[in-house]
């Protein structure tokens, strides 16, 4: 399983989340590509929305290809006016709150609580 992380943010702050993305999808990647989650998910497909008019939620799941196409909404104030480190955590809090919606899905064939676990260990 690898995550792929994407962006759709303001253009004032699209270079500070474009490192901050870089890092955490790095991070995520180095802990889960050698772990096996189950056969439910290959790939855990994200877009970051950051926009002063906030972007909604939205969950699709291909069943065939096994990957996800997730639209996560962050606060634009709340990411603006924090450190790069706030930045990074709140970006981690919003993916493990992504994975609990994933788990109440009705998704088959994955280990949400041991992904969630090793999610938890990633230190930037």
């Amino acid at each position: 399983m690898k995550i792929w992380i994407g962006g759709e943010v303001d253009s004032d702050i699209s270079e500070s989340f474009r490192i901050i993305r870089n890092k955490i999808e790095s991070a995520i990647n180095y802990i889960i590509s050698d772990k096996h989650y189950g056969d439910g998910l290959v790939s855990w497909d994200i877009i970051i929305v950051i926009k002063k008019n906030d972007g909604k939620f939205s969950f699709k799941y291909n069943k065939r290809k096994k990957e996800t196409d997730i639209r996560l909404p962050i606060k634009y104030d709340l990411f603006n006016n924090s450190t790069e480190k706030k930045r990074k955590e709140i970006v981690l809090i919003s993916l493990l709150d992504c994975l609990e919606i994933l788990k109440r899905s009705k998704m088959i064939d994955i280990d949400f609580d041991e992904l969630n676990e090793d999610l938890k260990k990633i230190t930037l």
